[in-house]
């Protein structure tokens, strides 16, 4: 499991962060509110149909993932539009995967940024929610 978009200034080990330190902060503010802060990773019904994706269901989590309040109850083209989505790719509608356990510092790298700073090549930049890269 990858995780949190971090600013790149983070993956140089020479920029002076404690990257375990930003690690842990990152499972802090998770626990901190767990209603709100807690992962989940957003995708569309097609992929979601293609895993078997269903409630009470375990499928496995790859990519970016995002903390609860910056998505839920978002009419999907601005969900799209906060975590840089291409336009139109929750059109179908979308599947809203929780973690079902929060990763440990040992199992997630800190990545590319905030969502204003597209985390794939392709991608649009989005409006600067905070995610996640769980694709270990």
């Amino acid at each position: 499991m990858h995780v949190w978009c971090y600013h790149q200034c983070c993956m140089d080990p020479h920029a002076g962060f404690d990257v375990l330190k930003l690690k842990q902060n990152v499972i802090t503010y998770w626990l901190a509110d767990p209603r709100l802060n807690w992962p989940v990773k957003v995708i569309s019904a097609q992929r979601g149909a293609s895993l078997g994706a269903a409630l009470d269901r375990v499928v496995p989590v790859r990519g970016c993932v995002v903390s609860t309040k910056f998505v839920l109850g978002r009419p999907l083209a601005l969900v799209e539009q906060i975590l840089g989505l291409r336009p139109g790719e929750l059109n179908q509608g979308a599947v809203l995967l929780r973690l079902n356990r929060l990763p440990q510092v040992n199992e997630f790298e800190l990545a590319a940024g905030y969502t204003n700073v597209a985390a794939y090549p392709g991608y649009p930049s989005g409006l600067g929610s905070n995610q996640v890269d769980s694709g270990r």
